[in-house]
């Protein structure tokens, strides 16, 4: 493979892992959203979906967890170039 063959295959890897980033921050958001919501203080205590919000902070950190990682490895792939 030439150098140039190379450069653009990590240039290539790089863009889809800022995609994916740019995704899991949406899906992010979304779940921030839900937790939110389901622990509003405008329901009453019994009211609350405790278990489905702290399902809901949990994706919220995976998805974190997810990112960093991703941060990460385009931080690799760029030292290559």
């Amino acid at each position: 493979m030439s150098l140039q063959e190379e450069r653009i295959l990590l240039e290539s890897k790089i863009n889809g892992h800022k995609r994916n980033i740019e995704l899991k921050k949406i899906e992010g958001e979304m779940f921030v959203e839900k937790a939110r919501n389901l622990l509003s203080p405008y329901l009453d205590f019994d009211e609350l979906e405790a278990d489905k919000a702290l399902l809901a902070v949990q994706n919220v950190s995976r998805l974190s967890a997810e990112i960093a990682h991703l941060k990460k490895e385009i931080a690799d792939l760029e030292r290559k170039l």
